[in-house]
C-alpha cells in the first residue's frame, strides 16, 4: 500500500497520474457514475483505470447481449481481480459494484439490446400492473378477509 500512500501525497488526481483508456464507464446514470467514479477515488485512485476497463467490458457485453448473467460474472470476476491488493476496494466496493448490476442490471441490459424500446413498455406494464394491484389493496376489506386471501390477491 506504500505506492497507493505516495500517490495520495503526490497531489496529483488520479486523472494526471493515470488518464483513463475510456470515458468513465462505471454506473448507469450521471448520478451513479459520479458516487461510483468517487468511491474509487477515495478508496483505490491508483488502479481507477483498470476499475474502469472492467465497467466498459460490463458496458459491451450488456450491448453484444452475451446474456446477463455472464456478462455480469464476468463483470464481477474482473473487479474481483483488479481489486486485489487494494483492500477497500477489494472488499467492500467491488463487492457492491457487483451486486449493483446483479440487483439492478436488468433494465440496463434490456435498453442495450436490439428491442430497448420495448424496455420502457415493460416498465410502463409494471407500473400499470402496480396501479392496478394498489387499487384492488385499498379497497378491500382485510377485516372480513384472512391473509391467504391478501396473498391470492398478491398473486394475481
Amino acid at each position: 500500500m506504500i505506492e497507493e500512500q505516495e500517490y495520495e501525497e503526490s497531489g496529483e488526481s488520479s486523472q494526471e497520474k493515470n488518464p483513463l483508456d475510456h470515458p468513465w464507464s462505471c454506473g448507469s446514470d450521471g448520478f451513479s457514475m459520479l458516487i461510483a467514479e468517487g468511491t474509487i477515488d477515495k478508496d483505490c485512485p491508483i488502479i481507477k483505470n483498470r476499475v474502469n476497463n472492467c465497467c466498459f467490458g460490463h458496458d459491451n457485453c450488456y450491448d453484444d447481449q452475451k446474456g446477463r448473467k455472464y456478462c455480469d460474472d464476468v463483470f464481477c470476476d474482473c473487479l474481483s481481480n483488479v481489486t486485489v491488493g487494494y483492500k477497500t476496494c477489494h472488499e467492500e466496493d467491488s463487492p457492491v459494484f457487483c451486486d449493483l448490476v446483479r440487483e439492478l442490471g436488468e433494465s440496463a441490459y434490456i435498453a442495450s439490446g436490439p428491442n430497448g424500446a420495448h424496455s420502457d413498455q415493460s416498465e410502463t406494464a409494471i407500473l400499470t400492473n402496480l396501479s392496478d394491484l394498489a387499487a384492488d389493496l385499498n379497497s378491500t376489506d382485510y377485516g372480513s378477509g384472512s391473509s391467504e386471501d391478501l396473498s391470492i390477491k398478491l398473486k394475481d
